[in-house]
């Protein structure tokens, strides 16, 4: 891959265009891969670098908004699995969702460091609109998983006008930017629309 960072170019490419590892993954996973990739090809290098480069490159004016996020998620969930022993546990899939694993007030500051990422790059919007609908597909899908959880665990507590507009930019952003879609296959997008559907 060549990594193409606003007129930068290195070895792995960041936009993932044309591959078939698709940039739109969660949970910062295509940080996760840059690492590896890069420290497979140079194990000596600085990582605390390394990462302020990826998030520089991933997300322009919006990099300190979701390094801020990385961090208060990698905390978080690094407290949960050690407060409840989900290590021992045989399937993390079914043991974490669960409302108690996931605090109200945590995820809304997850959800509002997103939606502070989203007003750093408005610039772009008029100047150079492709750039912008680049970085806001890569906000969009560290959002998606703090959205997701609130609306699961804590949408009915909200109205039911604001609640379905939620939703419908969930589902707008989850086809506009091929959200989920770990695989080639369009099951996991379809499955993640149902069950935003079945929130209303």
């Amino acid at each position: 891959y060549s990594f193409r960072i606003k007129n930068k170019t290195t070895r792995f490419h960041l936009d993932y265009a044309g591959s078939g590892l698709r940039a739109r993954q969660t949970g910062f996973k295509a940080l996760i891969m840059y690492l590896h990739f890069e420290l497979a090809w140079n194990a000596g290098q600085d990582t605390q670098a390394l990462i302020k480069e990826w998030f520089d490159g991933m997300f322009a004016e919006a990099s300190d908004d979701m390094y801020g996020l990385f961090l208060d998620m990698r905390s978080y969930c690094g407290n949960v699995v050690k407060e409840n022993n989900l290590n021992n546990v045989n399937s993390i899939y079914n043991s974490v969702d669960k409302p108690e694993y996931w605090e109200k007030q945590v995820l809304v500051g997850w959800i509002k460091r997103c939606e502070s990422a989203y007003k750093k790059i408005e610039k772009y919007k008029e100047t150079d609109p492709e750039y912008y609908d680049i970085l806001y597909g890569r906000i969009a899908a560290e959002y998606v998983s703090p959205a997701y959880l609130f609306l699961k665990y804590y949408g009915k507590e909200i109205s039911s006008v604001e609640r379905n507009a939620f939703i419908d930019r969930l589902l707008d952003e989850a086809e506009r930017y091929e959200l989920l879609m770990m695989t080639n296959s369009g099951w996991n997008n379809e499955y993640y629309g149902n069950s935003l559907l079945g929130m209303r």
